[in-house]
């Protein structure tokens, strides 16, 4: 099975949820996308780049651990099942790594991409170095959820840059007698303006 992001809002995620970028005032958070389908990364990452993440991109484990130790992620998407290192591997790499460097290398949050876990293996999952997992395909709302658990990450969602605007000019926009005057010249029928 392949990611599949939403082209509409998910169940319970309305308009006014939807996500356009990050909250200002937060670190540049580097985000690392581990899968061997061409197609799942470039959609991921996508999403991701949209609202302003620096985004890396592996195709397997040995890739992975890779640009783990040049470029620090903070939190990997890491696939399960992949050619050369799966995920799995790859993952206790890098944990028995960060271990062996007391502090001298990022331990990055890793949640594991999979098709195949119900919450009946989470318990199986979550002791192998994972932080989390999502099954995929999953949904933006899904990413956002997951970023903001395991990162503290805020977003800018579409209707709360909408409100902030019109706050903004309702505050910079003061009525004049001549605009009211318009205003109702130009929606009150001719028979009241006559009266």
């Amino acid at each position: 099975l392949r990611f599949r992001p939403s082209t509409s809002p998910s169940i319970g995620q309305t308009l006014k949820q939807r996500v356009i970028g990050l909250a200002p005032g937060q670190p540049s958070y580097r985000l690392l996308v581990v899968d061997d389908e061409p197609d799942n990364r470039q959609v991921l990452s996508e999403v991701l780049n949209y609202v302003g993440f620096n985004v890396q991109l592996a195709r397997d484990g040995e890739e992975c651990i890779a640009l783990w130790q040049e470029w620090q992620p903070h939190l990997i998407w890491m696939d399960l099942r992949m050619p050369k290192i799966d995920g799995f591997a790859a993952t206790r790499i890098i944990r028995e790594r960060v271990e062996q460097a007391n502090g001298q290398v990022a331990n990055p949050q890793i949640i594991a991409i999979t098709a195949s876990v119900f919450d009946d293996k989470k318990e199986e999952i979550l002791p192998l170095g994972f932080d989390g997992y999502v099954v995929k395909p999953f949904k933006e709302s899904v990413i956002w959820e997951t970023l903001t658990e395991f990162l503290g990450i805020e977003f800018i969602h579409a209707q709360n840059e909408a409100m902030e605007q019109t706050e903004a000019k309702a505050q910079t926009t003061v009525m004049t007698p001549d605009m009211i005057r318009q205003t109702l010249a130009d929606t009150m029928p001719e028979a009241w303006r006559t009266d």
